[in-house]
């Protein structure tokens, strides 16, 4: 046997292997799943922060909105763009110092690794060749954290008296979004503090009768 043969024969070893190992599988499934769930929350963010500041209407899957956000908004975009609205939104973003321009450059990196994922879903499970880009889960997952945290800098505590003449800082800030994703992280990744961990903290709210608003 040559080695070009030996070589492929190995490559299709692994490829099963990929498939057939169940902790593999899982943990693939858990992370592609993870990433497109990720990626969606944050382009809604983009989107929604900026709809809901300047009062964007929709009528079913069309936006109503005013002259000052086509002003402010849509002029830093080209209509004819098919992600007009997103880039939109991410580049009024950075004029307002929630996000850098760098970080628009990372967000279409993470898009079209989101398409990657979406659309080569079985390649990513089968072949042995492709794998799960971490790098871009941790990338995806900064960015909106960052997203999150600089928006309360920016546009929350400014306009909440409670924190008037207070300096507060990026990391003392965090939000309910990013409270709930870090869970689901550490539940579907196993690496809550100790087993059943978020459950029993639950359980002994539910005991104390506090109540949970919805989120």
């Amino acid at each position: 046997m040559d080695n070009n043969s030996s070589d492929e024969t190995f490559k299709i070893n692994e490829s099963w292997e990929k498939i057939l190992n169940p902790s593999i599988l899982k943990d693939n499934l858990i992370s592609i799943s993870l990433y497109i769930m990720t990626f969606e929350l944050l382009k809604d963010k983009i989107e929604t922060m900026v709809d809901d500041f300047y009062e964007v209407k929709y009528i079913g899957k069309d936006k109503k909105y005013k002259e000052e956000y086509e002003k402010s908004v849509l002029s830093l975009v080209s209509k004819k763009e098919k992600t007009h609205y997103i880039t939109a939104s991410l580049r009024w973003l950075i004029s307002m110092n929630v996000l850098n321009v760098e970080d628009e450059k990372t967000y279409n990196i993470l898009r079209e690794y989101r398409n990657d994922l979406t659309h080569e879903f079985q390649n990513f499970l089968i072949d042995s060749n492709i794998n799960f880009n971490v790098e871009n889960m941790k990338l995806l997952a900064d960015l909106f954290s960052r997203l999150e945290k600089q928006w309360i800098i920016e546009f929350e505590i400014p306009l909440n008296p409670d924190y008037d003449n207070k300096e507060i800082k990026i990391e003392e800030t965090t939000s309910m979004q990013i409270i709930m994703l870090q869970l689901i992280y550490d539940i579907a990744l196993n690496n809550e503090p100790e087993e059943l961990y978020y459950s029993k903290f639950y359980e002994s709210l539910n005991k104390k009768k506090m109540n949970f608003r919805k989120i």
